[in-house]
C-alpha cells in the first residue's frame, strides 16, 4: 500500500522539520542585513526608532483557542490541534485530515536577537528562499502587533514540496511570517503555513490580527 505523504510547510530535511544551518546563517543575515540597509535607505535604517506606546488589542476570533509560546501569545481555529515542535520552536498547532497536514502556525525563538524586526523577518524569509529556491514573496510590511515594541509582515508562497495524496504536485503553499521584537533584543518569528484551499487570506488575517505579546 503506496504511503501517503504530508505537507511540507517548513523548509529543511523531512516534514515538520526547520532547522538554522549553523554554518550558513551568519551569510544569510548578513545579506538580509544589507538588503535592510541598502537601496538608498538613511544611513540608520538598520537602528529601530523609539515607538510610541501602543494602544491596540489583540482580535481573537469567536470560538478560536487562544495558545501562549515563547514571548507571544496567537489563537488559531479549533480543529487546530497542538503537536511537537521542532528544534528551534516554542510553539507549534496543526491542522490534519486523516494524518496528512495541510495548514500550520508556530513560533521560532531561534532567530537573530537583534533589535530590527525587518531584519528578524527578512533573514528568516532568506532561509525559506535559500531551501527552497523558487518562493513568491511580498514586501516587509510594518505591522501593530500589541506590546511589542516593532513587528514586520512578510507573505509568500511556494510549490509544496511534498504533494498531499489527490493533490496535483507542487500544490502552492500559503506562509506568512511576522518578525516582533519586545524589548531591546528580544526577538521571535511567528509562522503560519498551509494550503491555499485550507488557509485562505481571510484566514490569515484573521489569525495575524490575534497575535500580542504576552502581558
Amino acid at each position: 500500500m503506496r504511503k501517503r505523504r504530508r505537507m511540507s510547510s517548513d523548509p529543511g530535511p523531512g516534514p515538520g522539520r526547520w532547522r538554522w544551518p549553523g554554518a550558513v546563517l551568519p551569510v544569510l543575515l548578513a545579506a538580509a542585513v544589507a538588503a535592510g540597509c541598502g537601496g538608498g535607505e538613511p544611513e540608520d535604517a538598520g537602528k529601530r526608532p523609539a515607538s510610541p506606546q501602543k494602544t491596540a488589542q489583540p482580535e481573537v476570533p469567536p470560538g478560536f483557542t487562544p495558545a501562549a509560546a515563547g514571548p507571544v501569545r496567537l489563537a488559531h481555529p479549533p480543529a487546530w490541534k497542538p503537536a511537537k515542535p521542532p528544534k528551534g520552536w516554542s510553539f507549534l498547532a496543526e491542522l490534519a485530515d486523516n494524518g496528512e497536514v495541510e495548514a500550520r502556525i508556530g513560533v521560532i525563538t531561534d532567530v537573530p536577537q537583534i533589535p530590527n524586526a525587518k531584519l528578524v523577518t527578512e533573514s528568516a524569509i532568506t532561509v525559506v528562499q535559500f531551501n527552497l529556491g523558487n518562493v513568491q514573496r511580498g514586501p516587509n510590511r510594518e505591522i501593530d502587533v500589541p506590546g511589542a515594541d516593532e513587528a514586520f509582515r512578510v507573505d509568500y508562497s511556494y510549490p509544496n514540496p511534498q504533494a498531499r495524496a489527490g493533490t496535483v504536485a507542487g500544490a502552492p503553499v500559503r506562509a506568512v511570517d511576522i518578525g516582533v521584537i519586545i524589548g531591546d533584543r528580544q526577538s521571535a518569528v511567528v509562522r503560519l503555513t498551509g494550503l491555499q484551499n485550507k488557509l485562505t487570506q481571510a484566514l490569515v488575517d484573521q489569525i495575524v490580527r490575534s497575535v500580542a505579546v504576552k502581558a
